[in-house]
């Protein structure tokens, strides 16, 4: 028989440690951006930021479009929607984006937030527990979480486990 293939062994950090777990699979590449694309998602997020939502639309909308690889137009473009009051086409461009980077936290809180917003409150609490998962230091989404745990749901000690966590992650005295 042809002899196997042997995975990699990670090298033992300590002295006297042996560790002879196989090294992590490594992350998936990156999609390669176009200068000219980073550059045009770099000016509607300005104008997003900046509140001009009537530049930053058109942009984001036709990155979403024709770069359907990348999470992030997508994404933004819901966080446009959502900053419009419209959470129906909020709720739809964030799932875009999620489905097109489902371990996004970023994604996950803002879609979490819409459908709180939309009172669907099992859905958003479902979404804030995926983006936890994805990323457990993403200090927005345990206070965003504690206000729909406290307010909404009236969970109030499960509530003050993630305000108590978005306080230390974000390193904010927020008291409210």
């Amino acid at each position: 028989a042809p002899p196997q293939p042997v995975a990699p062994v990670v090298e033992a950090s300590k002295k006297g440690r042996k560790d002879d777990k196989a090294a992590p699979p490594a992350p998936a590449p990156l999609p390669t951006i176009a200068p000219a694309v980073a550059e045009q998602f770099a000016q509607a997020v300005r104008s997003l930021e900046a509140g001009d939502y009537a530049t930053a639309r058109p942009i984001l909308e036709e990155l979403a479009a024709s770069e359907p690889t990348l999470a992030a137009p997508a994404v933004n473009l819901g966080m446009l929607h959502a900053r419009e009051g419209r959470p129906a086409e909020a709720e739809t461009a964030l799932a875009e984006g999620i489905r097109r980077d489902p371990e996004s936290a970023v994604a996950l809180n803002e879609i979490a937030s819409v459908q709180r917003e939309m009172g669907r409150f099992e859905d958003a609490e479902s979404a804030y527990r995926q983006a936890l998962a994805a990323d457990p230091q993403h200090y927005r989404t345990h206070r965003n979480f504690a206000v729909l745990l406290d307010l909404y749901l009236w969970r109030p000690a499960e509530a003050l486990q993630h305000f108590e966590a978005y306080v230390s992650k974000s390193g904010t005295a927020d008291r409210q």
